[in-house]
């Protein structure tokens, strides 16, 4: 009896151990967060006070964004391009890690680096369509984002997206005459991508890339008085034979321009406008 009792009394000790612990790990957590706010804050009042303002939202968690390969499926290709051109689709390799892919409806070349360009000769109707032919694309695990509508005589841009992110300069340019789709061309990545799992390779914090970016404009010459939207994506920084890197940057939209801001190496650069 004496034994259950000391048993009871140990148990209630453990629990109270335990609700404590439990008490200092949300109150450090809690610290920590506050802590992160109000040095975010504090990277905001730098750039207000040197002349820039921040209306845009600031992405929460930048530690989640980490560097990606993607690795070439030539097997992933023959289904996109045997979707795209029909049953029977053969593929015939050229050399160099260039593939010729033919079929009913067309034909279609892709690189290595991801790099294609194709002509149709007969499509579906359904086809035609800018919101038909992004259904399809994404039937093909292929993530787009629209930014034209379907003309009638020129082209139409589909952006890809890698986990909801924007992936930079990885547009497919769609060809129309007379509202019939003629032509695409633009990268294709094949494979999903997959973590480098670099402990070197990690993000910098808001604030850091905050001051960062401030530093950017100053050594670079640049200026803006207002930082509208900061969109976390993905920007090819590399392809060697047939894998192609993808590097995290913020993508900040100013009252002057578009800057491409490294997440992991803090590097500012301006996106080129396309004429």
């Amino acid at each position: 009896m004496e034994w259950f009792k000391l048993k009871t009394i140990i148990i209630l000790i453990l629990l109270a151990l335990n609700l404590c612990l439990l008490v200092l790990v949300y109150l450090r957590e809690e610290n920590t967060s506050q802590y992160a706010e109000d040095i975010r804050d504090d990277a905001v009042s730098v750039l207000q006070n040197n002349g820039i303002s921040l209306t845009a939202r600031l992405p929460e968690d930048t530690q989640a964004l980490s560097v990606y390969t993607v690795t070439r499926s030539t097997q992933d290709e023959l289904a996109f391009a045997t979707a795209l051109l029909g049953e029977g689709t053969t593929a015939e390799n050229l050399g160099g890690g260039l593939y010729r892919y033919t079929g009913s409806r067309g034909s279609a070349q892709i690189s290595a680096g991801g790099s294609f360009a194709c002509q149709f000769s007969a499509l579906p109707s359904s086809f035609n369509g800018v919101t038909e032919l992004c259904n399809f694309l994404t039937s093909l695990g292929y993530q787009t984002e629209v930014s034209a509508d379907v003309p009638v005589n020129g082209s139409v841009t589909v952006s890809q997206l890698w986990n909801k992110a924007p992936l930079i300069s990885s547009e497919c340019v769609f060809t129309y005459s007379d509202s019939v789709l003629q032509s695409a061309s633009g990268l294709l990545l094949t494979s999903a991508p997959v973590s480098a799992d670099s402990t070197e390779e990690t993000s910098l914090s808001a604030a850091t890339l905050l001051i960062r970016f401030l530093s950017g404009m100053i050594e670079s010459g640049y200026v803006c008085n207002t930082v509208t939207d900061i969109t976390p994506s993905f920007q090819l920084s590399s392809i060697q034979s047939d894998r192609i890197t993808l590097t995290p940057v913020w993508l900040i939209t100013t009252d002057t321009g578009n800057y491409n801001l490294n997440t992991i190496t803090g590097e500012l650069s301006q996106e080129k406008s396309v004429s």
